[in-house]
């Protein structure tokens, strides 16, 4: 198993099924992040990512079957096991729109295939019940300042300060959707009065 993140329950998912079925799973690409020069193993699973030194050598190279467990690198031919994004962004547009919600806006820090997928499911969900929604991705819209969390903040900050209220915001993850939270504390606005906030993945 290669995988550029420790998810837990994904771990633990492939030790159960390896254990019911026999298999030797080697786990040291995950721990350490090395690669091996030279495996012969039955299967690859992987979390890919531009991040992880020679994943790309060992996927191109691999004469066993790789399945992803990822949307990353979109542009590597793999067969994958993922999560619906458009159904995610889709659910948690219903799961605002249930309460009555009339402005809204996505946040994210980052944009790749996942990221758009699920803009793309929460804003046209939105757009069907009539309502227009804020795209705030910061890699499309930051222009020549530097990718820094202060920065981040900073516009983060101006943009949610003027939106409409009460304002439903939806990040791509948990860990962007702090930022979220960050910049609504910082800015006097209340949570979840002013500013409701939704991430996904606990």
């Amino acid at each position: 198993m290669a995988s550029a993140w420790w998810n837990e329950d994904i771990m633990r998912g492939v030790a159960h099924y390896a254990v019911q079925a026999g298999w030797h799973l080697d786990m040291q690409m995950s721990l350490t992040g090395n690669l091996p020069e030279t495996w012969n193993g039955d299967g690859v699973i992987v979390m890919p990512s531009p991040k992880l030194q020679g994943m790309h050598h060992l996927l191109e190279t691999a004469t066993c079957p790789v399945v992803a467990m990822n949307l990353s690198e979109p542009q590597l031919k793999l067969h994958r096991v993922a999560f619906d994004s458009e159904a995610i962004g889709s659910a948690a547009a219903a799961h605002f729109l249930e309460r009555a919600f009339k402005s809204f806006a996505w946040y994210s820090s980052d944009w790749a295939k996942v990221e758009e997928l699920r803009c793309n499911g929460y804003t046209e969900a939105v757009s069907a019940a009539g309502f227009d929604c804020t795209i705030l991705a910061w890699p499309n819209l930051r222009g020549e300042r530097k990718d820094t969390w202060q920065n981040r903040q900073q516009w983060l900050q101006r943009k949610l300060s003027r939106l409409p209220k009460p304002l439903a915001v939806f990040s791509t993850d948990d860990t962007v959707a702090v930022e979220v939270i960050e910049a609504c504390l910082a800015a006097k606005l209340t949570i979840p009065y002013d500013v409701a906030v939704l991430g996904v993945g606990n």
